[in-house]
């Protein structure tokens, strides 16, 4: 058990005390980002009823709402019919669907006994071996059971209990008739299963199991076989009660739909009878279906059609109407079925086998009267044979006997290689199925190992742009800082350039007016005026050295013109 949980959680999960060995523990771990509880249970099969229900509601609250999946461990070695119902017992307490929440864990290689095997077909076949020692697998095949009840848990109620004082014997249901979607129907209503496969297309005995009120039913759908070969028809039987044994058929049940009978119907009713020969009536019984609440009307049918009427008498008159959609009805009928098997009886193999050995001689003795004229049956009661005939007849019925017993001996001995090729191919099935998912955590792999690569690749590319974009975006901080700044620099230059002319504009103002006072000529000074406001114009700046170099010259010019 600690191995389990150290390779569902990943770590080292410390031994325990002998205190924690007898209680449920707790512990934590995770699987793909997810965090994962395992509750580890105390040895659950030396417990009283009582401690294991005390138990299973302490490890439903220590994991609440409640286990998704539940590990079953297994030791084929030494796993018991006992330890078998003791399973179911504990399964029972987690409701109906406990069967479909669970996956066994067989801790060694050892022989699968039988009872392994019906506690294999109870959960589908699903299985882990702790020899793979593979957590990945493990945990894989645990997502699926998640993943195929959509997250849903199991819960622990008080209602689950009322059944469960002491685990209840297996029954065991033959569902016979002509119509074989009606029998699927009645089947999946009474198991509580919707998926189960449909036998209404198949020619050999199918058997399908679940809980029904705390309680292991097998139910057995028989194909139709009236019209069929006598040999087929006695194949298919054996194959039937084979499937029942050891406890044996409890009940055969002859499922109808409410309304008129077919000459088919009376003729399986008789099939089965001859068949299985008239101690067959005191285990039968019919199930009439319906597809809403049985009303007055289908009684009133039922109890009033002679047809039906006779049928119900070759059969004692026991009979159920069943609305096959209300589930609230299915233990009303499993009680109908307790009351009406005979006394806790069941019609079994060893049953089967005397009524087939009685069947044979019967039509023996038929076909030596008919070859010898003679009534041996009644010779046979009033001793009036000759003795040598008797002894003649002993032998005939020896050397039948014989052969029956060699036929009966083929016919198990078939049915027994049927069995070990089936086991084959479950063998084969789980091979393939081990390789399929090798494959699928290979591909796995490989799209991790691709999606990380290129994780790798996008997350380089985005580092790349992240920082070309800080580059650019430096850039452009750093241009437009630039340009602010000879915004800045050229606004400087404009405003000093301003108070530069205005200043010299001043200066120059005033050195024009000291002229203008201290001149007295009128060309000189019309011709500074002129130069003055031509130099205003145009934006020039003059100086005061070059506006009295123009001065002279116009002085001398004056000069001139005078002489």
């Amino acid at each position: 058990m600690t191995k389990l949980g150290n390779l569902i959680v990943g770590q080292q999960i410390h031994n325990q005390s002998n205190v924690g060995a007898k209680q449920c523990l707790a512990f934590g771990g995770e699987w793909s980002e997810k965090t994962v509880t395992v509750v580890k249970t105390p040895n659950m099969f030396s417990l009283s009823d009582e401690e294991i229900q005390r138990q299973v509601k302490k490890c439903v609250r220590l994991c609440s709402p409640g286990p998704n999946v539940l590990l079953l461990l297994v030791k084929p070695s030494e796993f018991t019919e006992s330890d078998r119902e003791t399973l179911m017992f504990i399964l029972s307490l987690f409701g109906q669907d406990a069967f479909k929440h669970s996956l066994i864990i067989l801790t060694n290689e050892g022989e699968i006994s039988s009872s392994v095997n019906e506690l294999l077909r109870l959960v589908q076949v699903r299985c882990y071996n702790m020899n793979d020692n593979d957590r990945s697998l493990l945990m894989k095949e645990i997502e699926n059971i998640v993943e195929e009840k959509k997250g849903k848990s199991l819960t622990f109620t008080e209602e689950t209990v009322r059944f469960q004082h002491k685990p209840m014997k297996p029954l065991n249901l033959v569902l016979f008739g002509r119509r074989g979607p009606v029998k699927t129907s009645a089947a999946k209503a009474i198991l509580g299963q919707i998926d189960l496969p449909s036998a209404s297309s198949s020619s050999e005995c199918v058997r399908n199991q679940g809980e029904v009120s705390g309680r292991l039913v097998s139910v057995v759908e028989l194909p139709a076989l009236c019209g069929k070969a006598q040999q087929e028809v006695m194949e298919e039987s054996f194959r039937c009660i084979s499937l029942c044994d050891p406890e044996g058929v409890h009940a055969f049940i002859l499922v109808l739909p409410v309304g008129p009978l077919t000459d088919d119907d009376k003729g399986e009713l008789q099939t089965i009878q001859d068949t299985f020969s008239s101690r067959v009536n005191d285990f039968t019984m019919i199930l009439f279906t319906v597809d809403s609440n049985p009303t007055a009307g289908d009684v009133n049918f039922i109890e009033n059609d002679r047809n039906i009427q006779e049928l119900l008498q070759s059969c004692g008159g026991r009979y159920v109407v069943l609305n096959i959609k209300d589930r609230q009805q299915i233990p009303e009928l499993m009680e109908s079925v307790d009351k009406y098997s005979d006394k806790g009886f069941s019609f079994s193999l060893d049953m089967f086998t005397r009524v087939l050995m009685e069947i044979t001689l019967i039509l023996k003795l038929e076909n030596v009267e008919q070859k010898s004229g003679m009534k041996i049956k009644d010779d046979l009661e009033s001793r009036e044979r000759p003795r040598k005939e008797t002894e003649e007849l002993k032998k005939r019925e020896e050397k039948q006997n014989k052969k029956y017993g060699e036929e009966f001996k083929a016919l198990q001995s078939k049915f027994e290689q049927e069995i070990k090729e089936k086991d084959k191919l479950m063998k084969e099935f789980e091979k393939i199925k081990k390789e399929l998912d090798e494959e699928e955590r290979k591909w796995k792999r490989d799209e991790e190992s691709q999606r990380k690569h290129w994780q790798q690749k996008v997350g380089d590319l985005q580092k790349q742009v992240s920082v070309e974009r800080q580059q650019k975006e430096a850039a452009e901080k750093k241009l437009e800082e630039s340009k602010r700044e000879r915004v800045k620099e050229r606004e400087a230059l404009e405003k000093e350039k301003d108070k530069i002319w205005e200043r010299m504009h001043e200066e120059l103002k005033q050195n024009l007016q000291e002229m203008k006072m201290n001149s007295e000529d009128e060309p000189i000074k019309a011709l500074m005026e002129s130069h003055t406001a031509k130099a205003l114009a145009c934006g020039q700046i003059a100086s005061l050295s070059e506006l009295q170099a123009e001065g002279k010259q116009l002085e001398m010019k004056t000069t001139d013109t005078g002489n």
